[in-house]
């Protein structure tokens, strides 16, 4: 599928549109925002994302301070800050990477070699680029669905929100493409036509489609977990 769009030159050039994850192949992977490891006064762990704040810690004069201390919770403090500065760094420029490497990516696969040519002025890359990515789904577009369309919730919080605090289990994943991959395999639009012609749709009315799609499914999952936990308590 192809979009004409006009370049600086007042001449029109053909783009072809990409598909829904075209672009995911393309390298680096992004790490996503530093998470570490934070212990409870009840002896739990559990993993958070780390915000970076904006007076960093200072790091204590004493390099081994006794365990526990108020030393050295600072150096773990500072330690952790440190580690997440770095992190951010190396997101930042895999970032920066991936952006070059889909720059360069549209130009390859979008233009003919001619059309590459002509693009001269800021505002030509622009265009093409405007063209040819189509953008993506998020949950937050998929939550405003959830709540705004079908003012779904469970137990007073959004179902999405609700999804994330079950029990987590040791797989990632890419939820929101597995979802919209469902979606699409589910309405039988499986050629790369099917899938650019889908992709054409408004965000809000993709989001509303999968939202439709899969709350059923979340829904369940969220009985299921209620129930699970109320049987767990009453034989405990």
């Amino acid at each position: 599928m192809h979009k004409e769009v006009v370049l600086s030159d007042n001449e029109s050039c053909s783009v072809r549109i990409l598909g829904l994850f075209e672009l995911d192949a393309v390298g680096p992977t992004i790490p996503g925002p530093y998470r570490y490891q934070v212990l409870t006064f009840t002896g739990q762990v559990f993993e958070t994302e780390y915000q970076i704040p904006d007076e960093p810690p200072e790091k204590p004069e004493e390099a081994e301070p006794e365990p526990n201390s108020l030393e050295w919770r600072q150096l773990q403090d500072f330690e952790t800050y440190q580690c997440a500065i770095a992190h951010e760094e190396e997101r930042a420029t895999a970032i920066e990477d991936w952006l070059n490497n889909c720059a360069a990516y549209i130009l390859e696969h979008c233009l003919s070699p001619g059309d590459r040519e002509r693009l001269v002025e800021p505002e030509d890359y622009a265009t093409v680029y405007a063209a040819a990515v189509v953008p993506k789904l998020t949950m937050d577009d998929i939550e405003e669905a959830l709540s705004q369309v079908y003012r779904a919730e469970f137990a007073g919080l959004g179902v999405l929100e609700a999804l994330w605090k079950l029990e987590p289990g040791g797989g990632k994943m890419n939820a929101v493409a597995l979802w919209e991959n469902q979606l699409l395999n589910a309405l039988g639009l499986v050629t790369s036509e099917d899938e650019a012609d889908y992709g054409q749709l408004p965000i809000v009315d993709r989001a509303r489609k999968v939202a439709a799609f899969k709350l059923s499914d979340w829904i369940g999952s969220l009985e299921a977990d209620k129930a699970h936990r109320e049987a767990k308590r009453r034989s405990g």
